[in-house]
């Protein structure tokens, strides 16, 4: 839809003159088949990151060592709880989907299965997220629902804001909203189905990729890092999170690039 994504113009401010344009590439679905994500060791979407990374980090290693010496903390101002026009939350029912009473003899694995090749044939990613897991997402994501994430492009990094709202993710380009502002279009939408939670044990999601075009590649690469920060007890992350959202004056930009290259070298 032509759902628009609202959020402080401080998050723009912060990283002026430091994103690149993307540009858009089509392509299947890419699946998950599990809540596992989160190990970025066994992550495939970012190992195919590493070595771009790799070729980003290192001409800039002597510049880094340089600025870490006299950084001073990027002051960012929260986004306002108060939005014109704020996002819906509601989130469609599992059984506009998926018939519901095909599977309810089904495993947990089986329903995986069947999700998994279901959304092969989609151009959007999708993901089969453990109960328990989704419990500690949603509960992050209800106390720190906005966040900043960075992809690695050919000279740099992009960043890319994301809001929680209900059982969504909203994702957008903050070079997209120097240019569209309040107008800026959702890049992609991660959407949590939680009808099988109790029964099956299971939330589905689907990840929807907008109008305004990301590569498939970068819609899993921001899926992935989503459950990086808000499903893993590392306490970087966790204090980058709280940080963003409840002590904006603490916040550095540029450590979402430290753990992105930190998740890098792990594998």
């Amino acid at each position: 839809g032509n759902m628009t994504l609202l959020f402080a113009r401080a998050a723009w401010n912060a990283v002026r003159g430091r994103v690149l344009l993307t540009t858009c590439a089509g392509a299947r679905g890419v699946h998950t088949k599990h809540a596992d994500l989160a190990d970025a060791k066994d992550n495939p979407y970012l190992e195919k990151y590493k070595a771009r990374i790799e070729e980003v980090q290192r001409p800039v290693e002597e510049k880094k060592r340089t600025q870490e010496r006299k950084k001073a903390s990027v002051t960012m101002q929260p986004p306002s709880p108060q939005y014109p026009r704020p996002l819906d939350p509601t989130v469609p029912h599992l059984s506009s989907v998926m018939h519901l009473n095909l599977i309810e003899d089904k495993t947990p694995e089986e329903i995986s299965r069947i999700w998994t090749e279901y959304h092969k044939t989609k151009d959007g990613t999708c993901a089969v997220i453990l109960a328990s897991t989704y419990v500690q997402l949603h509960a992050k994501a209800t106390l720190c629902p906005h966040f900043l994430y960075a992809l690695p492009r050919d000279e740099g990094y992009e960043f890319f804001y994301s809001q929680f709202a209900g059982h969504r993710m909203y994702f957008t380009s903050l070079i997209q909203y120097k240019l569209h502002h309040e107008n800026t279009p959702v890049c992609l939408t991660l959407t949590h189905y939680t009808e099988l939670q109790d029964s099956k044990g299971l939330v589905l999601m689907a990840g929807e990729i907008g109008s305004s075009g990301i590569s498939l590649m970068d819609a899993q690469c921001l899926a992935n890092q989503v459950q990086l920060y808000y499903t893993t007890a590392d306490p970087e992350r966790y204090t980058l999170l709280r940080q963003f959202n409840h002590e904006p004056q603490n916040f550095q930009y540029t450590k979402l690039v430290e753990m992105l290259q930190k998740s890098a070298a792990q594998m």
